[in-house]
């Protein structure tokens, strides 16, 4: 895994809002920032304490974060050779992040064009989270399957949906020389099923084998 330990959010703009005042030192779900010194410090704090990338959340319903405060978290990071992911589900939240530098847009459900494009333009990844869209409750942990489904169902094709989970993720990882592909020298991260999943992607749902670098975890197929 690659961690990004707390993510930074703009105070008073992440859950749990409505808190009194009088509560002081209230766990938060993120590090809270106001200003450019602020996240600078938030960033160094985190990358100290061994997070693996930075997620910042650059909207929450609105804008939060301004473009200055996330290009000194991209830069902070960047220096340290870490990435940066940033919560965005606006058209401006999205350019402003992208404007910022960052590597991934995380959800980008209410991308327009225009930030469709300034993505595409600057190679930023987009990882669209479209199944918790389409799922009719929230708790969605080992249903990763419904997301290459969800893919599908808004145009790519199942060959497309498979790279975009394997070795598009592992190019977004830096990764590439490690896993997402069935190669030498790579971790051997292998799944298997019953079915041809370029064919039909939901048998994806569906695991028989499970391979955790190189040694099998799950054996469900008829041994001989």
């Amino acid at each position: 895994m690659q961690v990004a330990t707390r993510g930074i959010a703009a105070v008073g703009q992440y859950n749990p809002f409505g808190v009194s005042p009088d509560l002081r030192g209230f766990p938060t779900g993120a590090q809270m920032v106001s200003g450019v010194e602020d996240v600078r410090r938030a960033v160094r704090e985190q990358i100290g304490y061994g997070a693996d990338l930075i997620k910042l959340y650059a909207d929450w319903r609105n804008p939060t974060l301004t473009v200055e405060e996330m290009h000194v978290a991209v830069e902070e990071a960047h220096k340290a050779g870490r990435k940066v992911a940033a919560h965005a589900t606006t058209p401006e939240g999205i350019r402003n992040a992208v404007t910022a530098g960052v590597d991934s847009i995380e959800h980008g459900h209410g991308a327009d064009r225009q930030s469709l494009e300034m993505m595409k333009a600057k190679g930023v990844y987009l990882v669209p989270t479209l199944s918790v869209v389409d799922a009719a409750r929230a708790e969605l942990h080992g249903r990763n399957a419904d997301e290459l489904v969800a893919m599908t169902k808004r145009g790519l094709t199942p060959i497309e949906a498979i790279r975009a989970a394997t070795t598009n993720a592992a190019e977004l990882l830096a990764w590439p020389d490690r896993v997402g592909s069935v190669e030498a020298g790579k971790y051997a991260d292998l799944i298997a099923v019953e079915g041809d999943p370029v064919g039909d992607v939901t048998v994806l749902r569906n695991v028989k084998f499970v391979m955790k670098g190189g040694k099998v975890m799950r054996h469900g197929f008829p041994r001989n």
